[in-house]
């Protein structure tokens, strides 16, 4: 591990399995720009933002990262809880596609299916402040009352921005990292995905 995290203990529900959602819930916090961030954690919730989301994930070239990953990963168990960052002018700045799932006897918030991909990252868009937009994500997350015990974030660089943003975002709460990943890699940023 590269990080060493705290963990926040918050209650004892299960974590729902077999594809099912979590409660919704959903708490924005704003920044002086005007930016707000929504945590969904309902399957529901993520159609409003799935073309956007997906633009943003064609983007940064990773498959790992669209709204179909995210569905078919919630298929094999957990819940979505997923943050979507809007300018003041509606745009979709940021997402950041996590899922709650049991991990022994807690509750973890990860990147789905992160034991298949190679790399991740919280998604922006081209030009947006990647820290700013994280810490947001973070604020929200922490305000939003969903309850988890862990935060493990596989296959993520720990020195990028966007990690730093995000931790302070979280007020504190520390965020278990792994960077090291061995697998075949096919560079899919020129946005032809038929490679």
């Amino acid at each position: 591990m590269d990080g060493i995290g705290a963990q926040r203990q918050l209650d004892d529900a299960p974590v729902p399995t077999g594809g099912s959602s979590l409660p919704s819930r959903a708490m924005s916090a704003s920044t002086t720009a005007g930016a707000t961030a929504t945590v969904i954690a309902t399957a529901a919730g993520l159609e409003p933002i799935a073309d956007d989301w997906r633009r943003l994930a064609e983007a940064e070239g990773n498959p790992y990262l669209t709204p179909e990953w995210h569905t078919t990963a919630l298929a094999a168990g957990g819940g979505p809880v997923v943050i979507a960052v809007r300018s003041a002018a509606g745009d979709l700045e940021g997402v950041l596609p996590l899922v709650r799932r049991a991990r022994g006897p807690l509750r973890a918030l990860g990147f789905p299916a992160d034991d298949l991909g190679d790399t991740y990252t919280m998604l922006t868009a081209a030009g947006a402040d990647r820290e700013a937009v994280a810490r947001l994500a973070g604020a929200a997350l922490r305000a939003s009352g969903l309850r988890w015990d862990t935060i493990s974030l596989a296959y993520v660089d720990p020195d990028a921005e966007w990690l730093r943003g995000f931790a302070a975002g979280l007020g504190g709460v520390s965020v278990l990292t792994r960077s090291t990943v061995v697998r075949p890699y096919v560079d899919l940023s020129s946005g032809d995905w038929t490679a």
